[in-house]
């Protein structure tokens, strides 16, 4: 307890001064005046405990800065609001009643229904329920919220919330143009506080594993790098294919080579009776000669995401529905097999990419520290979309 701990630091230094002052003397005339009394002996036995004790307080603190480099170290709950109670604004209603370093403070949703369903799911108990953004803003102790909306709404509730001063933490796409994401961005940095895109692979175990073994170059040089993320639907209202994959597809590719595409080409393979790309091939050309290509969309019979990484010595494979073996590692022999059938299944850190992200959230709150997935990162990747747009419009490669 912090002000407790303030307290006995007060304490102590008083202590320590009322000492100072009866070894320099200054209560020797009421030593005098009141000999008849066992005063001065009372005192004598109370400052040899209390220096006891004072000496005690003293090494546990040096200790516990040694370790920790601070005061006994004590992890802030955040107050948090889940605003959209959708398909994944649920998995964060899930995933954040299971965190210790948050606070389910309230829930929002447009409809009442969803909110009761939500409410009766998970046994909510404490904490509001609210169909009306203005009680999640006007709310003084509410620390942060979760935008889980439709994509199109994002910018709205996410300038609202910075302007009363609550951390956001954002759903892909952040936002559906670069101008919106920079001014939430600037408005982020005025307020003092943290904008967050929810770019969850950058938090997937498996992808951190992958970037360790790429910087330790076991796969020597890469050449190629491909990504499927298909499945049957949901159909967005909103917004077509590109928009709702290539959020993770840049941030993957991203976070995995640290490298900028030069080039952009996009290849329509659907278009949906509302207008919009359902199902889209993409061809990527980065600085040091990869190529990276990307299969997504809604359009299709069942789930796959899968990746493939092509280097000099070795392969990767991450496959997300196998859960015997979701990332593998082939050595290229260059023989009749190309590869050894006899894979190496890799070992990653047994955590869900959604906790580690909300962690990642709740420590850059507290800590006051930039995200891995900040605003900087959020535009870089909706420049990248734009530019895919563009690729898409014109039937030609975008030049980057």
């Amino acid at each position: 307890n912090k002000p407790l701990r303030e307290k006995t630091l007060l304490g102590a230094l008083g202590l320590l001064f009322l000492r100072i002052y009866w070894q320099a003397g200054f209560f020797q005339g009421l030593e005098t005046s009141c000999s008849t009394l066992p005063l001065a002996s009372a005192l004598s036995w109370f400052f040899r405990i209390e220096i006891c004790l004072l000496r005690f307080w003293m090494a546990f603190h040096i200790l516990t800065i040694f370790i920790n480099n601070q005061w006994v170290h004590e992890t802030m709950v955040v107050r948090i609001v889940v605003i959209g109670l959708g398909r994944f604004g649920k998995n964060y209603v899930k995933t954040i009643l299971g965190l210790k370093q948050y606070d389910l403070a309230g829930i929002c949703s447009k409809t009442s229904n969803k909110l009761h369903d939500i409410t009766s799911q998970f046994g909510l108990k404490g904490g509001f329920s609210t169909t009306e953004l203005t009680k999640v803003f006007s709310d003084k102790k509410i620390d942060a919220v979760v935008i889980a909306t439709p994509a199109s709404t994002h910018f709205k509730i996410a300038k609202q919330a910075l302007q009363v001063k609550k951390h956001v933490l954002i759903e892909k796409p952040v936002c559906l143009s670069s101008e919106e994401v920079s001014e939430l961005d600037a408005l982020a940095k005025k307020q003092g506080r943290i904008l967050m895109g929810a770019h969850i692979h950058c938090y997937n175990p498996v992808f951190e594993r992958l970037k360790e073994d790429i910087k330790a170059k076991k796969f020597k040089k890469i050449r190629s790098i491909n990504l499927v993320h298909v499945n049957n639907g949901p159909i967005r209202g909103d917004v077509d294919a590109l928009w709702d994959y290539l959020p993770h597809a840049f941030s993957i590719f991203y976070n995995l080579l640290n490298e900028k595409p030069k080039s952009i080409q996009i290849i329509p393979l659907e278009i949906g009776k509302n207008k919009k790309t359902g199902l889209f091939s993409m061809t990527i050309g980065f600085p040091s000669g990869i190529i990276g290509t990307f299969f997504a969309g809604w359009s299709y019979p069942h789930k796959k995401f899968e990746l493939f990484l092509l280097g000099d010595r070795k392969a990767a494979l991450f496959d997300d529905l196998n859960t015997d073996a979701k990332l593998q590692y082939f050595t290229i022999t260059n023989k009749n097999d190309y590869f050894d059938q006899k894979s190496q299944k890799i070992t990653f850190e047994n955590t869900m990419p959604l906790e580690k992200q909300l962690i990642h959230f709740a420590q850059c709150i507290e800590n006051k520290k930039t995200p891995k997935t900040d605003g900087k990162h959020a535009l870089l990747i909706t420049q990248l979309i734009e530019a895919a747009q563009t690729s898409l419009k014109t039937g030609k490669p975008v030049l980057l």
